[in-house]
């Protein structure tokens, strides 16, 4: 499943930065607002957040948040610092439309980077490969792994298979990749609604691709549940879910 030399680094746990924490976008008329380096409008500008940057944030009684970014400074650091709350969105925030339109927007830009990536490797086309790797990887690690949480938590409240029709399509594009995080996703809307996710992964017309996705909800499985290294688990829960599995391969 994973043959190509990309490796993406999970960025759910970066520099101190946990999962628990709010995912957001910055909201501005003006397509991007100003990181200072504490909390006041007269403070230093330490970098610029646009649009299209998810960052994390704890809200707070403050006007000025403290936020930490999935991308880096011009020095090469995590652009970490302060933005003023009118300027954030949290993204648990939006409601289910736009939610549905963000995470859609998300997985096709995924899959398209995905797909030109794969295009360069295979016609051995170095500087396209070059940059087409480094733009994928700046895509997973500031764009599409952040998401992927608010990706599942969707899809256990809402049941939405056409995101987990893009979602499959994103995972197949980019199935070279070492990124672990879409197979934990993948795993956890499994668990939410088996039958849905099993019925998404049929519609697959090739073998190989159903292959693929199969492997990934099962190595989603070994991850979230207590499996040990041959395999075996009393796990009643794991043992349903595997053998659903199982039958629907």
């Amino acid at each position: 499943m994973r043959t190509f030399a990309l490796i993406v680094f999970s960025v759910v746990f970066i520099s101190g930065v946990s999962a628990s924490n709010n995912l957001a976008q910055i909201n501005d008329q003006d397509g991007f607002t100003n990181v200072r380096d504490s909390a006041s409008s007269y403070s230093n500008i330490v970098g610029i957040l646009t649009v299209e940057d998810f960052f994390v944030c704890i809200p707070s009684p403050s006007t000025w948040w403290r936020v930490t970014a999935f991308k880096n400074d011009s020095t090469g650091k995590q652009l970490s610092g302060y933005v003023h709350s009118s300027r954030i969105q949290l993204i648990d925030s939006l409601d289910n439309t736009s939610k549905r339109a963000l995470l859609i927007k998300v997985l096709d830009r995924h899959k398209s980077m995905a797909t030109e990536f794969h295009a360069a490797f295979t016609s051995k086309n170095s500087p396209a490969y070059k940059s087409s790797r480094a733009a994928l990887e700046k895509h997973s690690e500031e764009n599409y792994t952040p998401i992927l949480n608010t990706l599942s938590n969707y899809f256990c409240e809402t049941g939405d298979t056409v995101v987990i029709q893009h979602f499959l399509a994103a995972i197949i594009a980019d199935s070279g990749s070492a990124n672990e995080m879409p197979c934990n996703a993948l795993c956890q809307c499994y668990i939410c609604f088996p039958a849905a996710v099993i019925s998404q992964v049929l519609q697959f017309k090739n073998l190989r691709q159903r292959a693929i996705l199969f492997e990934d909800i099962e190595y989603g499985l070994l991850n979230h549940y207590d499996v040990s290294e041959d395999g075996k688990s009393s796990n009643r829960d794991y043992l349903r879910l595997r053998e659903q599995l199982d039958k629907s391969r």
